[in-house]
């Protein structure tokens, strides 16, 4: 039982961070986004599954979201002139995408989107914050103020992600100065709308939870879930899974013990 012990240099992962804020904000940011593609593409795929459709894809929701707020505060790490500027932006903004993007805007002068996509991603990152604001809608169990709002709905997964795609790669065409695959062009026919309800039951995403867990259960089966998936997904490199692991299992933990206080 002594970790100091375990030797396997299949898994074993060496950090090194470039120490250039743009680049290692650009690194985790597709992490990130790599894993939480994974996990959209696993419960669309499988879509007959109501823990992933009702769960996962809750926890696959978190890591693209946050994957873009990496990917916004990367490019403010490019724009921004001092490292306190930089410091004082993430402290003053938070988890915010919206007012990353429009720091970004302001201060930036880079013109990688045109007016249609920059209107887009806006009005998108509007949408978002108006759900989640603080970044832990996806994390926590929710709260009384948004089931309040959205209690028995049903998330078009589909939509859902296909939008929540189309922002992330709106910034990585900013990271990669207007260089992306054919695939990841823009299309106009999606509204900037974060949150997309259907009536339609199957293959989508329930929001709801129960007064006897407070919501617990559902966030901590999709987080423990997610956390066996990525671990074997062999498309992914250790290297690249390693701190959306660590964060997965750090919020796995956190859930975990506040149940005790919800019990009690």
């Amino acid at each position: 039982m002594d970790f100091w012990k375990i030797e396997n240099n299949d898994t074993k992962v060496v950090v090194e961070w470039s120490r250039n804020n743009f680049l290692d904000y650009k690194r985790l940011t597709y992490q990130f986004y790599s894993c939480g593609y994974k996990i959209l593409e696993e419960v669309i795929n499988d879509n007959l599954n109501n823990v992933k459709s009702d769960m996962w894809f809750l926890t696959g929701i978190f890591l693209i979201r946050h994957s873009l707020e990496l990917g916004l505060k990367s490019l403010l790490c490019r724009v921004l002139p001092q490292k306190k500027d930089i410091q004082d932006t993430f402290k003053n903004f938070g988890h915010d995408v919206a007012s990353l993007l429009k720091k970004y805007v302001e201060v930036g002068h880079e013109n990688f989107l045109n007016n249609r996509e920059k209107r887009w991603l806006s009005k998108y990152c509007d949408s978002l914050e108006e759900v989640d604001r603080k970044s832990d809608v996806f994390r926590f169990p929710f709260d009384d103020e948004f089931l309040s709002k959205h209690r028995d709905k049903f998330l078009d997964n589909i939509q859902v992600a296909n939008n929540l795609l189309q922002a992330f790669y709106l910034v990585k065409k900013c990271l990669e100065m207007g260089d992306i695959a054919e695939e990841e062009e823009f299309n106009n026919t999606l509204k900037p709308e974060f949150f997309i309800f259907t009536s339609r039951s199957s293959e989508n995403c329930y929001l709801w939870q129960s007064l006897l867990d407070e919501g617990f259960h559902v966030k901590i089966m999709g987080y423990t879930e997610v956390i066996d998936f990525i671990y074997q997904v062999d498309s992914i490199s250790n290297e690249d899974k390693l701190y959306p692991l660590i964060f997965m299992f750090r919020n796995t933990i956190e859930l975990c013990l506040k149940t005790r206080f919800a019990s009690s």
